[in-house]
C-alpha cells in the first residue's frame, strides 16, 4: 500500500500489483486494462474490486492479420525460433518442461479428440435416458475408465 511489496493478499488488493516482466509486462498489464476495462466498458484497475457484489468483467477479442506485418511462412519460421528459444532454457528444479500458451490445451483437445470426452456415470446415464425419451440414439460410446490426466 505505501510502495512496498507484500505477500499479504488483503495488502496488495489495497494498493497496485507489481508488474511482471519489468517495462514491457508493465505496458502489456497496461493496455490490457485499457482493451478491456476502459474500452470494452468493465473495471479497470482497481475499479472491479471497488464493489464487491458486482462482477465488473468484460472481455475484448482481436484478429490480427499477421500478412500485413510479414509474409506468413517467415512468422511461422520465427514463432518456431521463438518457442525453441522459449522452451530450451534452464527447468527449475521439479518440472519436467516449459509449456507456451496455448500448448497445454491443445494437448488436452488432441487427447479428447483421440479418446473421448470423460463422463461420469450418472451423466452417461442421463443423457442415455434423454436420447430413450427421444426415440434417438445417444451415440456415446463408453471407453472408460477415466482417468485425471484425461480432464
Amino acid at each position: 500500500p505505501e510502495g512496498e511489496e507484500t505477500d499479504d493478499p488483503h495488502a496488495a488488493m489495497a494498493g497496485a500489483l507489481l508488474g511482471i516482466g519489468q517495462y514491457k509486462g508493465y505496458g502489456l498489464a497496461f493496455m490490457t486494462d485499457v482493451l478491456t476495462g476502459v474500452i470494452g466498458g468493465g473495471g479497470y484497475g482497481l475499479t472491479p474490486y471497488a464493489d464487491p457484489k458486482k462482477w465488473d468483467v468484460s472481455h475484448t477479442l482481436m484478429a490480427i492479420d499477421i500478412e500485413w506485418f510479414m509474409p506468413l511462412n517467415e512468422f511461422r519460421r520465427r514463432m518456431d525460433d521463438f518457442t525453441e528459444m522459449v522452451k530450451s532454457r534452464a527447468l527449475r528444479p521439479g518440472f519436467d518442461e516449459i509449456l507456451i500458451p496455448g500448448e497445454q490445451e491443445a494437448r488436452r483437445v488432441r487427447r479428447k479428440t483421440d479418446s473421448g470426452i470423460p463422463l461420469e456415470d450418472a451423466a452417461i446415464a442421463d443423457l442415455e435416458a434423454l436420447a430413450t425419451e427421444l426415440g434417438v440414439d445417444s451415440g456415446i460410446e463408453v471407453v472408460g475408465p477415466w482417468e485425471e490426466e484425461t480432464l
